[in-house]
């Protein structure tokens, strides 16, 4: 049975979301600002172009968190809620939420730009309309439909104890990370329901059965895992 079991607050955590926060600013600073002015795919062209410099090295240092800060969310997402119910309310603001400012946006955009809304497709003004139904704001619109399925995830989760914890991702890691990573087509890891799962599935394990009295090694080897989760 799941319980409604309420966590402290804990500092680490919190600094951590601070972390995730600041990479993922930093990554779409680094996609929309930088790339995407100069048009230049890689570092490579940048360089061949005389256009590298202190401030390019630093957009590509910071630029590379994107998926590492999302990873981080999730991560913790799965730690709180793997022993929780799904509160339906949270969800339906969270959707009103990325409305309201989606069509916001969009207001604000086709009448104090029309230049710009006039370069949009059919189909960006219905990623906007509807971002869950075609595609608009990836991350938030992954969260809500992936929490359709946590409670029953949750309920198979702790169903397992921990060898067969460990089993099950040990075949994620392979399957998500790992063969994909040896070019190996395995159709996990450019699903993004798939990444969302994974993750989820790694802060559900540490919470259950993760010691924090755990030798130092053992943190060492989950970041390394994580790391790799981020790149894929």
């Amino acid at each position: 049975m799941i319980t409604q079991t309420k966590p402290a607050r804990n500092s680490s955590i919190e600094l951590l979301r601070i972390i995730a926060m600041l990479s993922i600013i930093a990554y779409h600073e680094h996609l929309h600002g930088l790339v995407n002015n100069f048009n230049l795919p890689n570092i490579l062209e940048r360089i061949d172009n005389n256009m590298f410099n202190l401030n390019v090295l630093f957009s590509y240092f910071v630029g590379w968190g994107g998926t590492f800060g999302n990873t981080i969310f999730i991560l913790i997402t799965g730690y709180f809620m793997i022993n929780r119910n799904v509160n339906p309310s949270k969800i339906i603001l969270l959707l009103a939420n990325m409305l309201f400012y989606s069509w916001l946006i969009f207001i604000m955009v086709y009448i104090f730009m029309p230049q710009i809304y006039a370069m949009f497709t059919l189909k960006e003004n219905l990623k906007v309309i509807a971002p869950i139904l075609f595609g608009g704001n990836w991350f938030v619109s992954c969260y809500i439909i992936f929490f359709c399925f946590v409670p029953y995830l949750n309920k198979f989760l702790i169903s397992l104890n921990k060898i067969q914890y460990l089993v099950f991702l040990l075949i994620c890691f392979c399957f998500f990370v790992l063969l994909p990573t040896l070019k190996i087509s395995t159709y996990f890891n450019s699903a993004s329901m798939v990444f969302f799962a994974s993750i989820y599935i790694i802060g559900g394990y540490l919470r259950l059965h993760f010691k924090e009295n755990i030798n130092k090694r053992y943190h060492k080897k989950l970041l390394c895992i994580l790391l790799c989760l981020s790149f894929q």
